[in-house]
């Protein structure tokens, strides 16, 4: 099997996902993450709406995902 590996000049990969943890650009996070240009952060869910907010001009797309 013929491998190509990916590298990224843009955005953020996401390298996988499981119960309570994304794999994002090789890094485990556990929990709910914020993921924007260059860098993923923690976010505590809907009662968190002020780390969202201050990120709001970088944010194109929400994908929201309730379990």
């Amino acid at each position: 099997m013929h491998l190509t590996e990916m590298i990224f000049d843009g955005p953020t990969p996401i390298d996988g996902y499981g119960p309570g943890f994304f794999r994002i650009n090789g890094q485990v996070h556990q929990g709910g993450i914020l993921l924007l240009p260059g860098r993923a952060e923690p976010w505590r869910g809907l009662g968190d709406w002020d780390r969202f907010l201050q990120s709001a001009a970088q944010i194109d797309v929400v994908f929201l995902g309730m379990g």
